[in-house]
């Protein structure tokens, strides 16, 4: 009964989850302790905004907005950092990185997950993220990273 309750929930939550696509400029590899690191992540997103082309306010045609983020990461361990992130100027997203696995090298694998929350959007709306990370290094003996 248990395991047929839980396969119902998952259809449920994926349907009251809502995802937006933003941009992570950063890798699975923390930054070091009290090292920082400034990005800037400039797009388009096509048909981003719409506006009324006429007086009745009927007829509307979408517009491709320019976006540009600037994030500040600092590191605060051997395996995690936090950043905090600056989105289109337009709202505040603050973050933690924790690194799971490998040896703390540039040249190692990595998995990490970062959970971030704040406000976009001019605080319309509110913003969570999870995201799952991996890294391998450009001459790692394989993909698997053995």
């Amino acid at each position: 009964m248990r395991g047929t309750m839980t396969c119902a929930a998952i259809p449920f939550a994926a349907l009251t989850v809502g995802f937006t696509r933003y941009a992570v400029s950063t890798s699975a590899l923390p930054m070091a302790r009290g090292e920082g690191q400034r990005t800037t992540t400039m797009a388009v997103v096509p048909g981003g905004a719409e506006w009324s082309v006429d007086t009745s306010g009927t007829r509307y045609e979408s517009f491709a907005v320019p976006i540009l983020d600037v994030e500040q990461r600092m590191g605060l361990d051997d395996r995690s950092d936090w950043g905090a992130r600056i989105p289109t100027a337009s709202g505040v997203i603050v973050s933690y990185k924790r690194r799971f696995d490998g040896p703390i090298s540039p040249d190692s694998c990595a998995t990490a997950v970062m959970i971030g929350s704040g406000f976009v959007n001019f605080a319309q709306h509110a913003h969570e993220d999870v995201t799952l990370m991996f890294h391998t290094a450009v001459f790692a003996r394989s993909w698997l990273c053995r």
